[in-house]
């Protein structure tokens, strides 16, 4: 191997033609697929759920404090 000192400049590589072409999906507007359809069920449940166990949180504390009070 040898060491150089002249920097040898590349130059910067051409310019590429390649491009990105975006479409909407068919079927309308974005979001109102089966998917989306889906997940917005699945989300709807699982507040559902979540609002019967604060629920039922809620009636066990006030069941609990009443227990205190009673003796």
């Amino acid at each position: 191997g040898r060491v150089q000192t002249e920097v040898q400049d590349r130059g910067a590589p051409a310019p590429s033609s390649d491009r990105l072409t975006l479409s909407r999906p068919q079927g309308g507007a974005p979001g109102t697929g089966s998917e989306a359809q889906i997940a917005q069920q699945r989300q709807s449940s699982d507040a559902a759920q979540r609002s019967a166990e604060l629920q039922r949180n809620i009636d066990e504390l006030a069941k609990l404090d009443s227990q205190a009070k009673a003796p």
